[in-house]
């Protein structure tokens, strides 16, 4: 907490929070060890997700409930059969550790969040193993995960398999190419989408990226001068249905 700067903030008497306490052993895996250390974003994201900004008494949690957490995702509390008491399948281990604003739970484990996972374990997770594959290719997974404020837009298994063969083939024997049309599939910021059009900074140097939401039931992201690349027409490289 220190380390991610909460102290101050969670020291506040005019507020009330809900802290989930993970052991100590349950930092001991090597690779939160390391990201928690060397990455100071990672560490701000994990705390907040662990902390609930009102207080919840294990009494008050009934068989299934969810609340939101200081990044604004959900979390998932319940009680099984037996009594016991869950979060996010974390077993909470002692309960009510009642402070003068708020209440802590001590965990046995460490909560997940995908604010903290890198580009390529959210690629795994949604197992979009094509576009992964052509990072692995053009040896730029490592510089995806050491992006921030960026948004990505990522082809769909199905979007990079209708790619003809000889303009995929084109690209893998050209990492250089390769790599061009994959940065530029990262544009600067955390785009919010609010305007039917709108165009972001791409990572790729003079570039940009159109966005355009259509009144139909998709959006389709569009890719301005496709021809940089040698196509010569506009193709969609990302597409998602409407929630």
């Amino acid at each position: 907490l220190s380390k991610a700067g909460l102290v101050q903030a969670l020291r506040n008497p005019n507020k009330t929070f809900t802290i989930f306490a993970p052991t100590d052993s349950a930092f001991s895996y090597p690779h939160l060890e390391r990201e928690t250390d060397t990455n100071e974003r990672c560490t701000v994201s994990v705390m907040k997700h662990h902390i609930i900004d009102h207080k919840i008494c294990s009494s008050a949690i009934p068989q299934f409930a969810k609340s939101l957490n200081m990044i604004g995702e959900l979390l998932s509390l319940s009680r099984d059969e037996y009594n016991k008491l869950y979060v996010d399948d974390v077993q909470i281990v002692v309960k009510d550790l009642v402070a003068t604003n708020g209440v802590v739970h001590i965990i046995d484990g460490v909560l997940s969040t995908r604010q903290a996972k890198s580009a390529s374990e959210v690629l795994e997770e949604y197992g979009l193993n094509e576009f992964l594959s052509l990072l692995e290719a053009a040896n730029l997974k490592k510089l995806y995960d050491s992006f921030e404020n960026v948004t990505f837009f990522i082809p769909s298994n199905e979007a990079i398999r209708a790619v003809p063969a000889g303009l995929l083939d084109s690209l893998m024997s050209n990492i250089n190419t390769l790599f061009s049309v994959l940065l530029y599939h990262v544009a600067d910021g955390t785009a919010q989408i609010k305007m039917p059009e709108q165009i972001f900074n791409s990572k790729l140097q003079n570039t940009s990226i159109k966005v355009q939401v259509h009144s139909s039931v998709r959006d389709k992201v569009d890719i301005v001068d496709p021809d940089k690349f040698g196509m010569s027409d506009p193709y969609e490289s990302f597409t998602k249905q409407n929630s």
